[in-house]
């Protein structure tokens, strides 16, 4: 029998007089909204902040996912030696600074495929 992993990541509360204080979108208060139903919460909801968390957040409302991390209240996951071979990298956001991915080019500010 193996022991099960714990997940690693900050758990971080979001309240809904945060979130409409600090000006979250529709979108975000419409994922609060399912998220709080989910948890069977009235007011805040509790999130374990995993690498995961932060990928589907980041897929499925970015715009929302980067006003969490602009407002400090979220945490960007450190992906950092992550094996991203094989991920669709279109449009993910590269600084200069940042190393060389080999098939791809910075275009524009965003990540593009190098074609052959």
């Amino acid at each position: 029998m193996t022991p099960e992993r714990q997940a690693v990541g900050p758990v971080i509360v979001l309240s809904r007089r945060t979130l409409r204080t600090l000006g979250a979108c529709s979108q975000g208060m419409a994922l609060f909204d399912e998220l709080l139903a989910l948890q069977g919460r009235k007011h805040a909801i509790r999130v374990r902040y995993t690498p995961l968390a932060d990928l589907w957040l980041s897929v499925s409302v970015p715009s929302f996912a980067r006003w969490l991390r602009a407002c400090g209240l979220a945490p960007r996951a450190n992906l950092r030696c992550a094996d991203l071979s094989g991920a669709n990298l279109s449009d993910a956001d590269r600084l200069f600074s940042d190393p060389p991915v080999d098939g791809w080019t910075y275009v524009n500010g965003l990540l593009t495929r190098r074609l052959p």
